[in-house]
């Protein structure tokens, strides 16, 4: 439960920081190693942000590779 609390105060502090537009959905990249938690953190996200939401699985490698190939995550 502190992880699935950790992870939704983190993206909720994300998408509450001004600039985002209400109808550009907010983007979540994370490790399959959280995506269970996601099956109850998505809707509470979605609802309390107000933003549609759009989550990605990959795995911590993959994750990396696209990050330092400066790509987008």
């Amino acid at each position: 439960m502190k992880h699935r609390t950790l992870i939704l105060a983190a993206a909720l502090l994300l998408a509450t920081q001004g600039g985002f537009a209400q109808d550009v959905p907010l983007r979540v990249v994370a490790t399959i190693a959280v995506e269970g938690a996601f099956v109850e953190i998505e809707p509470l996200l979605r609802e309390r942000s107000g933003l549609p939401v759009n989550v990605e699985f990959a795995t911590a490698a993959a994750l990396v590779e696209r990050l330092t190939a400066a790509g987008p995550a």
